[in-house]
């Protein structure tokens, strides 16, 4: 990648987390927006999975994953007592080694570390979630979204809930949403999420037409990878009758925090 395009990837993350807006609490966290091209699904993603990152790891022991391994690579490259302009200034004021600097710092921390942390999987499964979510507010709304996450102590012990609003909700748009009501039904009329998928599967193939909307494939999807509730309102919080609000009910396993710092404490050992 050209140092032109590389410059441009990183404006357009700036670009569209400071037209994002957030409420940050404890146990939840919003953030929202609008998708004003096709490349922002992939940013807001990407923002979501951090933000979901620090709720379930808890800030404090964010900052120690991610410090850790910032601190080790300093210090093997002698660059621990150093500022920025030193460390610029050691690699002869190449910036593409500070990009690369970084890249180590990354691999360090999900190649290496993550691999022995709890919700590795399920914070890219959700996220998952979500971008295929985001793909259709792109495709079929104002673009408008609003994406609220909460821990509660309820059997579904994540709750995460999307958004979106429609300039109107004219008879094209409510046909869509009575669609979506049928197909998130004949997902959830099965106990057991892998069976809803293949028999999801099944009748795309017998109906010869990979591009059913009817389908529901992404939603039966979903229910595999995250064990959700799948449930649709038509009415939104944030956009109220003119919005939408989709609904997946986790029932996910929280690990102790002191059990998660020992994971941690035990690898620096290492």
């Amino acid at each position: 990648m050209g140092v032109r395009a590389e410059r441009l990837k990183y404006l357009k993350y700036k670009k569209v987390y400071d037209s994002l807006q957030f409420r940050i609490g404890k146990k939840s966290f919003r953030l929202s927006g609008k998708l004003n091209e096709w490349q922002d699904v992939e940013l807001v993603s990407r923002i979501f999975y951090k933000r979901l990152e620090m709720l379930l790891y808890t800030p404090e022991i964010t900052s120690k994953i991610y410090e850790y391994p910032i601190h080790e690579l300093l210090r093997k490259n002698d660059l621990l007592d150093k500022n920025m302009l030193d460390i610029i200034r050691s690699k002869g004021y190449q910036l593409e080694a500070i990009n690369i600097f970084v890249i180590k710092i990354f691999d360090f921390v999900y190649y290496t570390l993550k691999k022995k942390l709890p919700y590795t999987n399920q914070l890219s499964l959700i996220t998952n979630a979500i971008s295929e979510l985001l793909e259709n507010i792109y495709k079929y709304s104002s673009r408008e979204f609003c994406i609220t996450v909460g821990k509660t102590d309820s059997k579904y012990s994540l709750v995460v809930k999307i958004e979106n609003n429609y300039q109107e909700k004219n008879e094209q748009v409510q046909q869509n949403i009575l669609k979506l009501k049928k197909g998130i039904k004949e997902v959830e009329k099965y106990d057991d999420p892998n069976v809803a998928f293949a028999e999801i599967m099944k009748d795309r193939v017998l109906q010869n037409n990979p591009n059913s909307k009817e389908s529901r494939l992404g939603f039966a999807k979903i229910r595999v990878d995250t064990n959700a509730k799948i449930v649709l309102q038509n009415h939104s919080h944030c956009y109220g009758d003119n919005g939408i609000t989709i609904n997946l009910f986790t029932p996910f396993e929280f690990v102790p925090a002191e059990q998660i710092e020992k994971i941690i404490a035990d690898f620096k050992k290492h």
